[in-house]
C-alpha cells in the first residue's frame, strides 16, 4: 500500500485516482515533451535560418550563458582579463583561440597587463589562430615574403614582454594575422605554443591540416568578436560548408575587409561549438545596431546570424558589451526586463510565466514550502496547479501541549494545509518512512513511494532543496526525490526506445527549481534564478509562514526568511547580475533565489547527485 494522502483539490483527470498503488494511471512521460533540445549543427546549408528553441534562450537554461554590459571598452577588457586569468589558474596548459582586430586586441592588452601584474601565469598556454589570410598581393617583396620562416621569430615563454607595436601593416606580411598577434600579444611565446594553418601550403591543404589539428585538440577558450551582420570572424553563415575549418574566397569582398588577399582559412561553426567556453565581444557605437539585431534574433527564436546562433546554442558563452555597443538595447538599465544579465532566469509578474503546469514543491518538513519558496509558488499559483508536497510528518518538533506523535502530526499537517491555502496551492502528505530512521536515511521504499506520487501528479516543475543543503532530513529527502526521478526518466526512455530504437533520451523533461533556506544558504555561484515577486506575493509568503504557529513561536522563521530576502535583494543585483561598481538591475526589495535545471535523462540526475 502506498501511503500518500492526496489533497481533495486535484485536477479533474485525477479525481477518481485512489491512493493505492493499484490505481496508478499510465506513465506521465508524454506530458513533459522537451522544447529546449538544441541541435549544434544546422540541418541544411540552404536555409536562411535555423530552428531555434521554442523557449526564450535568454530566460535561462542548463546552458551557461551570460550577457554583461560594461561602461567602457577598458572595463570590458578587464572582465576578459579576469576570465582568462581565472581559467589559466584552473588549467595552466589552457588552449585559447584568438582572432585579430581592434576589439580583440584591446582585450588581449588587458590580459597581458593582468599577466604582468602577476594575476596569472600564461607561460604554459597554447594559442590557436581563428583564421588566416592567404594569397598576399603580388607586390610583396621577397624579403617580406620570407618572413614565413618561423625560426626568425622564435623566442622563449620566460622572456619579458616585448614592447607593444601598433604600426604593423597587414599587407606587408605573408601571414598577416599571425604577425599581428605575434608582434603584440604573442611576442614572448615559443612557436611550439602557437598553432595556425600552415603558411607555406595552399589554402586547401592548409585547411585540411588545420582541421585535423582541431579534431585532436579540444580548445578550452575562444576570444571572438561580433562582426558586420552578426558574422563571427569569417564564419558568414550557418551553411554546412561553414561548419569546420574551410577556405573562404575573398575575391568578392571589399578591400577594406579582404586587405587585397585572395583567400582566408578559418575555423567553422562546429569548431566553435566544440570549444569549452566562448567570450564574444562587441564595443563601440557602430556595432550597436548589429548587437541589437543579434539579441532580437535570440529572443525571438528566429536565428539567422552566426553570433545569434552561438549565443542561443553554445553551452558556455559570455557576451561582453561596452555601453556604446549596448546603446540600442531596450531597457538596458531597467533590470531583468532587458534579459541581458548573465544566465539568470527571472520569475516576475512582468515576464511570461509558465501556465497550466503541474507544479510540486517538495517540503521536507511541513513549513519548508513557505519559508523557502512561498513567494515564487504564490506567483505561479495564479496560472498553474501548485501542490505543497509535505514529505515527512514533522512530529519530532517540540509543540507545547501536544505530547504524542499523533497529536503533533495532526497539528503540523493542519498548519501545512493552512499554509497551502494562503499560497493558492493544494497540499499532499507523503509521510516518508525515512523520517523515523536514524539520520533520516532514505531507502528504496521512500523512492518507490515518490515514484508513485509523481506518476499520480505528473509534474512539469518541481521545487526542492538544493544539493548543498546540510540538514539531514532535507538532504535525504532530496536524494530520494532524485532517485525517483532517475527511475522515471529511465522507464520513460525505455518506452521511447520501443517507439524509436534511435531514441537517445526520454520524451519526458522535468524542470527543477532548487531552493535555499535561512539554515542552508546557496554557496557562491550556486544559483541561477531570481524570483522578484511583487509585494502582495511576498505578503502571501509571510502569512503562510505565520500559519505554522507551533513553530514560529519557538523560532522566528518569518523574520529569518524576510531578512534573507532583503539581503539577497540588496546584494545580488550588483554582485551577480551587473558586476561590482556597475549599474545594477532593478529588483523588488525582497527576492528568492533558486538553482534551475532541466532533467531529461538519468545522467542529468546523476550530475546533481
Amino acid at each position: 500500500t502506498v501511503r500518500i494522502q492526496l489533497s481533495p483539490a486535484t485536477p479533474s483527470k485525477l479525481s477518481s485516482a485512489s491512493s493505492e498503488a493499484s490505481a496508478v494511471p499510465p506513465s506521465f512521460g508524454a506530458s513533459g515533451t522537451s522544447s529546449e533540445k538544441l541541435d549544434h549543427t544546422p540541418s541544411t546549408a540552404s536555409s536562411a535560418s535555423t530552428a531555434a528553441p521554442q523557449s526564450n534562450p535568454l530566460l535561462g537554461s542548463s546552458r551557461q550563458q551570460r550577457i554583461l554590459i560594461s561602461e567602457s571598452a577598458s572595463a570590458l577588457g578587464e572582465k576578459v582579463s579576469a576570465l582568462v586569468c581565472a581559467r589559466a589558474l584552473e588549467t595552466p596548459r589552457l588552449r585559447i583561440a584568438l582572432t585579430v582586430g581592434m576589439t580583440s586586441r584591446n582585450a588581449y592588452l588587458s590580459v597581458q597587463r593582468g599577466w604582468q601584474r602577476g594575476a596569472c601565469d600564461l607561460a604554459s598556454c597554447h594559442f590557436y589562430l581563428f583564421d588566416e589570410f592567404y594569397g598576399p598581393p603580388a607586390s610583396l617583396s621577397a624579403s617580406t615574403a620570407n618572413r614565413s620562416n618561423d625560426a626568425t621569430v622564435a623566442s622563449s615563454a620566460s622572456a619579458a614582454f616585448a614592447p607593444l607595436k601598433c604600426s604593423i601593416d597587414s599587407k606587408s606580411a605573408a601571414a598577416p594575422h599571425f604577425y599581428e598577434l605575434r608582434e603584440d600579444f604573442l611576442a614572448s611565446f615559443p612557436m611550439e605554443q602557437i598553432h595556425r594553418p600552415p603558411p607555406l601550403l595552399s589554402p586547401a591543404l592548409a585547411a585540411s591540416e588545420y582541421r585535423e589539428v582541431l579534431r585532436i585538440n579540444t580548445l578550452d577558450l575562444a576570444i571572438l568578436a561580433i562582426g558586420p551582420g552578426g558574422r563571427v570572424g569569417w564564419i558568414r553563415s550557418l551553411g554546412e560548408d561553414q561548419q569546420f575549418v574551410n577556405v573562404v574566397d575573398l575575391e568578392s569582398e571589399p578591400e577594406q575587409q579582404n586587405k587585397n588577399y585572395g583567400a582566408c582559412v578559418t575555423m567553422g561553426l562546429s569548431d566553435v561549438m566544440r570549444i569549452k567556453e566562448v567570450i564574444l565581444l562587441s564595443v563601440d557605437r557602430n556595432k550597436s545596431r548589429v548587437v541589437r539585431d543579434v539579441l532580437e534574433e535570440v529572443e525571438s527564436g528566429h536565428i539567422r546570424s552566426v553570433a545569434a546562433y552561438l549565443i542561443a546554442n553554445h553551452p558556455n558563452i559570455w557576451v561582453l558589451l561596452d555601453s556604446a555597443a549596448a546603446s540600442e538595447l531596450k531597457h538596458k538599465d531597467a533590470g531583468p526586463q532587458a534579459q541581458v544579465y548573465k544566465d539568470f532566469t527571472f520569475l516576475t509578474r512582468s515576464h511570461d510565466l509558465p501556465s497550466n503546469k503541474n507544479v510540486i514543491c517538495i517540503s521536507p518538513h511541513p513549513d519548508d514550502t513557505s519559508i523557502s519558496a512561498g513567494a515564487a509558488l504564490a506567483l505561479l499559483a495564479d496560472r498553474n496547479h501548485v501542490y505543497s508536497c509535505v514529505a515527512t510528518t514533522g512530529h519530532h518538533a517540540y509543540i507545547p501541549g501536544a505530547d504524542s506523535p499523533a497529536e503533533r502530526i495532526k497539528v503540523r499537517e493542519l498548519e501545512a494545509a493552512n499554509e497551502a491555502h494562503l499560497l493558492g496551492a493544494a497540499v499532499d502528505y507523503l509521510r516518508l518512512p525515512l523520517y523515523d530512521r536514524s539520520g533520516s536515511q532514505y531507502n528504496e521504499d521512500d523512492i518507490l513511494l515518490l515514484v508513485e506520487y509523481f506518476r499520480l501528479r505528473e509534474p512539469h516543475i518541481i521545487f526542492l532543496p538544493h544539493t548543498a543543503d546540510t540538514h539531514p532530513t532535507h538532504r535525504n529527502v532530496l536524494r530520494a526525490v532524485l532517485g525517483a526521478l532517475s527511475q522515471l526518466l529511465s522507464a520513460n526512455h525505455q518506452e521511447a526506445l520501443k517507439q524509436s530504437p534511435a531514441a537517445t533520451e526520454s520524451t519526458l523533461s522535468i524542470e527543477l527549481f532548487m531552493y535555499e533556506g535561512p539554515w542552508s544558504l546557496f554557496p557562491p555561484r550556486g544559483y541561477n534564478t531570481v524570483c522578484s515577486p511583487p509585494s502582495d506575493m511576498f505578503s502571501k509568503k509571510m502569512a503562510a509562514i505565520d500559519a505554522h504557529v507551533s513553530q514560529t513561536g519557538r523560532t522566528p522563521y518569518g523574520k529569518a526568511a524576510e531578512a534573507l530576502a532583503v539581503l539577497r535583494a540588496s546584494l545580488v543585483p550588483e554582485q551577480d547580475l551587473a558586476g561590482f561598481g556597475e549599474q545594477p538591475p532593478k529588483l523588488e526589495d525582497k527576492v528568492e533565489l533558486f538553482y534551475r535545471v532541466v532533467l531529461r535523462t538519468p545522467s542529468d540526475v546523476a550530475k546533481l547527485v
